[in-house]
């Protein structure tokens, strides 16, 4: 009994023996922690977790990818490929790539698979259209690489992204579409980036304005056209951005210097992802003028019939007064503004009106009206008439062609010639027409 607790402490004390001798050689006592070995250890389960991760990359990218062999066959395939083509994956893999694709662009895809055998590492792109499992008609770009797989024995698979292109070219067949109607215009229309110059330039813009297409383009409106608006150009951008359209007149300079007056109006549009502008202008440059001189020769009919000493108004059909001059309102010690709008009987009294009411209500609507046959006679300082043929001569004399003024001049110049103008004439009073 007493040698077998001493065999077991001589095996102890070998043991430990080597233990010291062996931290002693590792420069590690036993108070030291062990150190843990590296996944290294683990090669297998390593080289899974990146596969894993790969394949998680590859399934769930954003873009339709497959892979396929020398014969087109879909060999592995992503997510958004499945959705792209509509079919499942189990249907996919081993289906031919050209299913797919449309007769008419077969020729396209064997080209590019030719390309793809020939290739030494370099990236083939080929465009054309597609027919999913919906009957949906993609433009798609397939854009291939070819590698060699490991997992197949080393034979070559080509690694392909499929593009969706089918919006892009929607957008840009649309584009296509607006700019052949814009060059159609005979309407100046112009388009160009918000951020950039102009990108089309119709045949309307070119006749306006003397540009040609080519001078136009890549060239920015407001330094072009050296437009002139009535907001500062910051602003107007501004309000473009914020609300989508402006409307309304600018000045623009021609090529061969001339000042035009433009009613313009601007519609912001994204296409692309692109800002675009769509400018279309309207030239009425002549329109203004003829405003302009018609608002003039107003203004001086206007001198002429205030300095005139008759009484002159004009009503409507409901019996208020559009117009009358202000030898009229001197008469109510008014003035024409504080008439014009009201009703003839308010201005002239009751009494006034049921003497003059007969001859107001023969006046035709239908046709032109003839004169009243209704006088008012009244005493007239003949001085006062010399005086105003002083004053309007200047005036009138160029607007005798006129019809109203040809009317009253024989009655100014014959008073101004101390001649006897005819009864009728004398004291007439226009107190009503029909609407004009």
């Amino acid at each position: 009994m007493k040698s077998v607790p001493k065999r077991t402490v001589v095996r102890n004390n070998k043991k430990s023996s080597g233990a010291d001798s062996s931290r002693r050689r590792n420069g590690r006592d036993a108070s030291s922690p062990r150190r843990r070995p590296p996944r290294l250890n683990h090669p297998r389960s390593d080289l899974e977790e990146a596969i894993r991760r790969y394949v998680d990359l590859f399934d769930f990218a954003p873009v339709a990818y497959v892979n396929f062999d020398r014969t087109s066959r879909i060999a592995e395939t992503n997510l958004a490929a499945i959705q792209l083509l509509g079919r499942s994956r189990h249907l996919l893999i081993g289906c031919p790539l050209t299913v797919f694709v449309l007769s008419e662009d077969r020729p396209h895809f064997f080209d590019h698979l030719l390309r793809c055998r020939d290739a030494k590492g370099e990236l083939i792109e080929t465009d054309l259209r597609m027919r999913n499992a919906r009957n949906e008609i993609l433009f798609v770009r397939l854009v291939s690489k070819p590698v060699v797989s490991s997992l197949r024995d080393g034979t070559a698979i080509y690694q392909t992204a499929i593009v969706d292109l089918t919006e892009r070219k929607r957008q840009e067949a649309q584009m296509e579409r607006q700019a052949k109607l814009i060059e159609l215009s005979f309407e100046p229309i112009l388009v160009w980036d918000f951020e950039g110059g102009i990108i089309e330039w119709n045949a309307g813009a070119e006749a306006l304005y003397g540009y040609s297409r080519a001078e136009a383009l890549g060239q920015q409106t407001h330094k072009l056209l050296k437009t002139k608006r009535a907001i500062p150009l910051p602003e107007f951008r501004k309000i473009l951005k914020r609300d989508g359209m402006w409307v309304g007149e600018l000045r623009h300079v021609t090529k061969d210097g001339r000042e035009i007056l433009a009613h313009s109006r601007h519609q912001l549009v994204e296409i692309g992802g692109r800002r675009l502008v769509l400018e279309t202008i309207w030239d009425i440059t002549a329109r203004k003028k003829a405003e302009e001189a018609l608002l003039e020769r107003d203004r001086e009919l206007n001198a002429i019939v205030n300095l005139t000493p008759f009484v002159l108004s004009r009503c409507s059909r409901d019996l208020r007064y559009v117009f009358v001059n202000r030898a009229y309102a001197d008469r109510f010690g008014m003035t024409p503004d504080k008439i014009v709008g009201r009703p003839i009987r308010e201005i002239m009294g009751e009494q006034a009106y049921e003497t003059i009411k007969p001859h107001v209500e023969a006046v035709p609507y239908d046709e032109p009206a003839a004169e009243v046959p209704h006088e008012e006679r009244m005493i007239r300082n003949t001085a006062t008439l010399s005086t105003f043929a002083e004053r309007a001569s200047s005036l009138i004399r160029p607007l005798v062609p006129d019809p109203m003024v040809a009317e009253l001049w024989p009655l100014v110049m014959g008073r101004c010639a101390g001649q006897t103008a005819p009864a009728d004439a004398l004291g007439r009073r226009d107190s009503c027409c029909g609407e004009s």
